[in-house]
């Protein structure tokens, strides 16, 4: 089975040497060592010295050449406030709990959490 061993950040190479994609959602773009399957179908071996995160636009590289990193689109709830002091206060306790979100000058973005309490 072929390895992907490096990882190139975006910007970092020659779109043109891409020889095929995969598509992960965020949870599956944290990796050290897994098999994974390209959107071209060839199943690789990612093999890094460490667990690190695989952002869009980023590649592996290896015996399996260049393979470009594509983010899943994925269901993200939508959080406002009444004002920059409100939704910081907001985004304090998202933090707190560890919960990954992506921070705008208008919103939170996170993913949704199934959580059902009696």
């Amino acid at each position: 089975m072929q390895r992907a061993t490096e990882v190139l950040r975006r910007g970092s190479f020659d779109p043109a040497t891409v020889a095929d994609t995969i598509t992960l959602d965020r949870e599956s773009r944290y990796r050290r060592r897994v098999v994974l399957t390209s959107d071209g179908g060839a199943e690789f071996l990612l093999d890094l010295p460490e667990a690190t995160y695989l952002a869009e636009g980023d590649a592996v590289t290896g015996e399996t050449g260049t393979i470009l990193i594509k983010a899943a689109a994925e269901a993200l709830l939508e959080i406002h406030a009444h004002g920059p002091r409100a939704l910081a206060r907001i985004a304090w306790h998202i933090g707190n709990r560890h919960i990954a979100a992506e921070l705008t000058d208008d919103a939170i973005y996170i993913q949704p959490i199934m959580c059902w309490r009696r």
